[in-house]
């Protein structure tokens, strides 16, 4: 009975090191396998696994088809609809490949006495900015509306990374050799994906 009991409880750990206890479900950044359960080379169970630890099977929850953020007690407000990064808002890219962002944006300025400049500025959390997709003057009266459609390089380094947003109010998106977030990393609320980078 004791032989027995050591048994079941060993397989009961081999159950939680392969993963054979965790929902098959396939998500964001998940991979699946065989391993030969029954010993007799038949490759039959199927298993999930993490491509990265800590990374894109973590539930880090879902990010809204729309997003809005705003500055100035809501006199600037900037609106995103339609977006899409390599065909998702929750991709799976391979590190440092190309992938594609699309997105429509509404962006209403009024905090200025006459017309505002503004920029747009995207980039993968943890990271610096990438750049501004919008970096211009904001008509007080009717705002400015566009669709954005470029490629991003995707960080070299696997795991899990937020893409996200952020409202620049600076007299360009370079001026004075500025090269990061305009006034500080933009919060998560500023998501407008959530990418696994595998290896």
């Amino acid at each position: 009975m004791a032989r027995l009991l050591v048994l079941v409880l060993a397989l009961a750990g081999c159950r939680e090191v392969f993963g054979l206890d965790r929902p098959m479900l396939a998500g964001p950044g998940d991979a699946f396998d065989t391993i030969d359960v029954g010993g007799d080379g038949v490759l039959t169970d199927t298993v999930h696994y993490d491509v990265a630890p800590g990374s894109c099977a973590d539930d880090a929850g879902a990010v809204p088809s729309t997003v809005i953020l705003t500055r100035n007690s809501g006199q600037t407000k900037l609106t995103l609809s339609s977006i899409s990064l390599s065909g998702s808002q929750m991709p799976t890219v391979a590190a440092g490949s190309s992938a594609l962002l699309l997105f429509h944006f509404d962006l209403q300025d009024t905090a200025c006495s006459g017309t505002c400049v503004d920029q747009i500025e995207i980039g993968f959390i943890p990271g610096p900015r990438i750049g501004c997709v919008f970096d211009s003057s904001v008509p007080k009266s009717t705002g400015t509306q566009g669709d954005i459609g470029m490629t991003v390089t995707a960080p070299t380094t696997p795991g899990r990374y937020d893409f996200r947003v952020n409202i620049g109010e600076n007299f360009s998106c370079t001026y004075n050799g500025a090269t990061n977030w305009w006034g500080a990393t933009p919060p998560p609320s500023a998501t407008i994906a959530r990418v696994c980078v595998t290896p």
